[in-house]
This record gives structure tokens, C-alpha cells and sequence, in this order.
């Protein structure tokens, strides 16, 4: 085992222990011996997403999209980054290139639907969305960004159906309550908005990505 292969393996170990800022230290002495290293560069751009360093991750993945630009799964990270960022226009190039070669990529739908409902195309956004929750209908974050497209649109029940779906299909993520707990309050449910709070605090602790291999 080379030593930059071992600075990779122990960076993934400290990142799935939530030490992010070591995980990054030894991705990048893991670069510094083997520049070409894909694994290496896909992990510290997931890290540095993670952290909200755009810009950091944004070089990883573009240095990867140019050993491999046909694959989906960075143009998506890329895109995700992008949005992350503010950069609208950017991510939208990449989720249009994706669903270009998988219409029905749901999880790509879903992230178009997220930017267009962003831009006041609340139709589009619907109907991907909808497109989205046909392919998967058991995909959470359709579920969610729905239900906030629908608070959007004053449809309040509708909105709060969509948000208990996100719930029971990923009853770990702290947003999904923050979110509801919003659409109650909205709807003048204080009592359950209060227990959503409180269920997301009690969540907060920051959960780390995973550590995906490359294909």
C-alpha cells in the first residue's frame, strides 16, 4: 500500500467520524504524493462541500470533470455545489446536462425543480417535482422541496401533506422538521410547530457525506 493510499484511507476514517478538517489534511498530503489520485480529489470536494467551502469544492470537482466528463455523478455534485453557492445559472447548466442523458433522474429533477421554484417558475417546478415523485415515489427530498413550493403558493394542507411524507420517509433529517415546524406556525399550529422544533434540536448534530466511490 502506497503512503498516499494510506492518507486517503485515514482521511475517509475521520470523516465518517465527523473530523471534516483532518479528513481534508490528509486528502490533500494523499495529493501531494499522487496529484492523480481520483478518490482522493472526489473526497476533499465532498468535504469542502460539506463545510460550505464552494469555491474548494468546486476545484476538485471541476479537475475531475475533466478526466471524466461524461460522468453524471460529479456533474451532480458540481451542481449541488453550485446551488449551495448561489451560482443558479451554473447548476442549472449541469442538472440540464444530466437529465439530458437520464430524463428521469429523480434526484436531477428534483434539483431543477429547486432552482426553477427559486426563479418564480412555479409551473415547471411543479411539474418536476411531479416527474420526479412518478420515477421515485419514495424520494424524501422531492417530498420536501414541494412542500415548500406549495407553502409558497398559500397551499397550506398541501404543503404540510408533502412535508409528512419527507418525515416518514427520512425521519432523521433536522431540516425536514425545521421546515414543518414553519408550515405549522403558518397555519396557526403552534402546539405541533413547537414539537418540530424540538425534535430538530434534538437532531442538530451535524451528520458528515459519504464517502462515495468513483465508478
Amino acid at each position: 500500500r502506497t503512503l498516499a493510499g494510506a492518507f486517503l484511507n485515514r482521511g475517509a476514517v475521520l470523516q465518517r467520524l465527523g473530523q471534516t478538517q483532518a479528513a481534508i489534511r490528509d486528502y490533500s498530503r494523499a495529493l501531494k504524493l499522487q496529484p492523480d489520485m481520483p478518490q482522493a480529489l472526489f473526497n476533499r470536494g465532498a468535504a469542502n462541500i460539506f463545510l460550505g467551502e464552494y469555491a474548494a469544492a468546486d476545484a476538485d470537482i471541476a479537475a475531475l470533470i475533466k478526466r471524466f466528463p461524461a460522468d453524471l455523478e460529479l456533474h451532480m455534485r458540481r451542481a449541488e455545489s453550485y446551488s449551495l453557492a448561489g451560482n443558479f445559472s451554473a447548476a442549472m447548466g449541469d442538472y440540464q446536462y444530466i437529465l439530458k442523458a437520464q430524463p428521469d433522474n429523480a434526484r436531477a429533477l428534483t434539483g431543477r425543480a429547486q432552482l426553477r421554484a427559486q426563479s418564480g417558475q412555479a409551473a415547471d417546478a411543479e411539474a418536476d417535482f411531479n416527474h420526479a415523485l412518478r420515477v421515485d415515489p419514495e424520494y424524501a427530498e422531492a417530498y420536501h422541496g414541494r412542500a415548500l413550493l406549495f407553502a409558497q403558493q398559500q397551499r397550506h394542507a398541501e404543503a404540510i401533506r408533502n412535508a409528512d411524507a419527507a418525515i416518514r420517509l427520512e425521519p432523521d433529517r433536522a431540516d425536514f422538521y425545521v421546515s414543518r415546524a414553519r408550515l405549522f406556525r403558518q397555519a396557526g399550529d403552534t402546539g405541533r410547530a413547537a414539537a418540530d422544533e424540538e425534535a430538530a434540536k434534538r437532531m442538530a448534530a451535524p451528520v458528515n457525506l459519504p464517502v462515495d466511490p468513483l465508478p
